[in-house]
């Protein structure tokens, strides 16, 4: 349990991190990915949910889109603040 909530702080610690320019997209999805693989116990509707940011992070990652009416850092910055919800209510239940 303490070492599940010390990864859940990590990710928070990274999503902070590209919030402030500190890691780029590609090493926060790295990242975070890293740190969901590193947790001893997730319930999987937590880990669908995570995953589904994660994978809208990525898409944009590996292809901005060609459409200029898509806000790719308006799609961006939902997901990580939906990735800091999700990881604040799970660490909230620790």
């Amino acid at each position: 349990m303490e070492h599940d909530k010390r990864q859940l702080e990590r990710m928070i610690i990274a999503l902070l991190s590209y919030e402030h320019r500190k890691i780029d997209l590609h090493s926060l999805q790295a990242t975070l990915e890293f740190l969901l693989h590193a947790l001893h116990s997730v319930e999987d509707s937590w880990e669908d949910a995570f995953l589904d940011e994660i994978s809208m992070i990525a898409s944009i990652n590996a292809e901005e889109p060609d459409d200029p009416s898509i806000d790719v850092k308006k799609i961006i910055d939902e997901s990580v603040f939906d990735l800091k919800k999700i990881i604040q209510k799970k660490l909230e239940n620790q």
